[in-house]
């Protein structure tokens, strides 16, 4: 596969060819804002911003250093479709911190020549898994191999980014009536609590000194930026019943409507279907 402003690559022993507009149309994806992180993106800036710490590493700033659940997810959910690799070790590349910078500062980006850049670098990897069947089944869909894809044998995907997969990576944990927060083992604040996740606020970006609380009424007095553990590495729990009393309205949690659940949920049904679709790679690729 080679990209110079456009794609080419082999499918079912056939040369095929995309620009960067057409990728986008049919990953249906956005074509116009930055291709790549632009000179003016302090990547070291940002990271201090999100978990605490300065000196910034590309090839070991681990994504669980990340404080906000909201840039947190964001960040796995664009590790596991988008910019997936089937041998992830959880660091949290360039491009995707300027894609969470994007979404903060409510910017455009050109997501498709992202994806062009990615499948490329997946192309010429000689190692690890290739991780991005669902992008090569909508390319080879559209190219009409439609029926050949049917009869490929399907690979199916290790995980989905659900509660169940949160609560393992402890990430979130189960209180006796709540969900909870947790950043460096400990647990931080109780869920759900908008007015103290929104990434609107940058006040929210960062739980430096945050104490174990409930909802929005934290108060600050320990430090959680030190050293990050390996989310992928921690022991499973398979079956953990959710909160007993959970309310989402009671005491100690913020209010959150019908239709802003119903949106949360549309948004996550909308990831866990694309996870499912990068679980077969049914395209060959040479």
């Amino acid at each position: 596969m080679e990209f110079y402003g456009q794609i080419t690559f082999r499918l079912f022993d056939e040369d095929h060819k995309l620009s960067i507009e057409e990728l986008g149309s049919i990953l249906r994806l956005p074509v116009s804002g930055p291709g790549t992180p632009p000179d003016t993106f302090s990547a070291i800036d940002f990271w201090r911003a999100i978990i605490g710490k300065s000196g910034y590493n590309p090839s070991s700033g681990k994504a669980s250093g990340i404080h906000n659940p909201c840039f947190r997810y964001a960040s796995k959910g664009l590790a596991y479709t988008l910019f997936g690799r089937g041998d992830s070790t959880g660091v949290a590349a360039m491009r995707e911190l300027f894609f969470l910078h994007c979404m903060a500062n409510n910017e455009r980006v050109n997501a498709a020549s992202f994806a062009a850049n990615h499948l490329k670098q997946v192309g010429h990897a000689t190692t690890g898994d290739i991780s991005v069947g669902g992008l090569i089944t909508q390319i080879a869909d559209h190219f009409g191999y439609g029926q050949l894809l049917w009869e490929e044998v399907a690979v199916m995907g290790k995980t989905k980014i659900d509660m169940n997969t949160l609560i393992n990576q402890q990430m979130i944990a189960i209180m006796p009536t709540h969900y909870s927060l947790v950043i460096q083992n400990v647990e931080v604040l109780a869920l759900p609590a908008p007015g103290s996740i929104s990434i609107a606020n940058v006040a929210n970006w960062l739980y430096t000194g945050l104490a174990p609380s409930v909802g929005d009424d934290a108060q600050f007095d320990q430090d959680f930026s030190g050293e990050e553990m390996e989310e992928d590495e921690r022991p499973t729990t398979q079956g953990m019943p959710p909160p007993q009393d959970f309310n989402l309205h009671g005491e100690g949690s913020s209010f959150m409507s019908q239709d802003q659940w119903g949106w949360i949920q549309t948004e996550m049904g909308t990831l866990r279907t694309e996870q499912t679709r990068q679980g077969a790679e049914l395209a060959r690729q040479e």
